[in-house]
């Protein structure tokens, strides 16, 4: 946690430590949490606080969701020492997202010379040299420069102008960046209402078609509710562009060079 913080909340740090937790990951959903995870590391901070002082940085402040729990983390000296951390009773669901706090987190980290968490293992991959271009409550549309795609991941239920906004955005983008992959990744994705439905077929693909885009990827998981409607999706398509099916957005070629 960063220093500011605690001096925010009227805790005084002491005895600051940079401290690696082996065998932990973080995951950052609408909160953060670590999980257990084999050959995992989290890379942080450790302070000399009280349980007082615990208490006021997260039950007095409402953060009601998490428990404490020991665990052991090395220091940079090479020693281990026992550390109390607060962890999340229920950690996030697949999906689960929080731009502004992994922005901050990651700010912070650089500032303290900590060695970043591999996103690409998070549920919800985030891009590091990836561009965010339009966002709603509903859609985000990212463009990846060094793979030249277009990277469109749905949050939640939307239709009509909610549902076409975001795909209309993606065509001007595809159009300006000339790319030449869109990829779709349905991890919260639903089943589409037919007017939009129509819309796809009568509006966006053709305008796709005579794009620069010659590629589709969907990323989808085996147990998506929505897995089979995808993959017809997938075999109309296969008559215009180069389609391809994928479980997590790492598992694209050189999808690795931009995490």
């Amino acid at each position: 946690m960063d220093e500011e913080i605690l001096k925010s909340k009227n805790v005084e740090p002491r005895n600051k430590r940079v401290a690696i937790a082996n065998g932990y990951e973080l995951r950052i959903g609408k909160m953060a949490t670590l999980i257990r995870k084999d050959k995992a590391k989290s890379h942080g901070l450790v302070y000399s606080l009280t349980h007082d002082e615990i208490d006021i940085l997260y039950a007095q402040s409402g953060l009601t969701a998490y428990v404490t729990e020991s665990l052991m983390v090395k220091l940079k000296d090479g020693s281990s020492i026992a550390a109390l951390t607060c962890n999340l009773l229920h950690p996030p669901t697949d999906g689960e997202s929080n731009d502004e706090y992994l922005e901050k987190l990651i700010k912070c980290m650089k500032n303290y010379e900590l060695e970043l968490p591999q996103y690409n293992k998070f549920e919800e991959p985030r891009l590091i040299h990836g561009e965010k271009m339009f966002e709603t409550k509903f859609c985000k549309i990212d463009y990846i420069e060094n793979i030249n795609a277009i990277l469109c991941s749905w949050k939640e239920f939307c239709s009509l102008n909610e549902y076409r906004e975001p795909l209309n955005y993606g065509l001007k983008l595809i159009n300006e960046k000339n790319a030449t992959i869109w990829i779709t990744d349905t991890t919260n994705g639903f089943q589409s209402i037919q007017e939009d439905n129509l819309w796809l077929a009568t509006e966006f693909s053709p305008q796709a078609l005579n794009s620069t885009c010659k590629k589709i990827i969907f990323i989808i998981k085996d147990d998506s509710p929505i897995k089979a409607e995808i993959e017809i999706h997938s075999q109309l398509l296969k008559q215009f562009f180069e389609v391809e099916l994928v479980k997590r957005l790492e598992d694209i070629k050189d999808v690795d060079s931009f995490k």
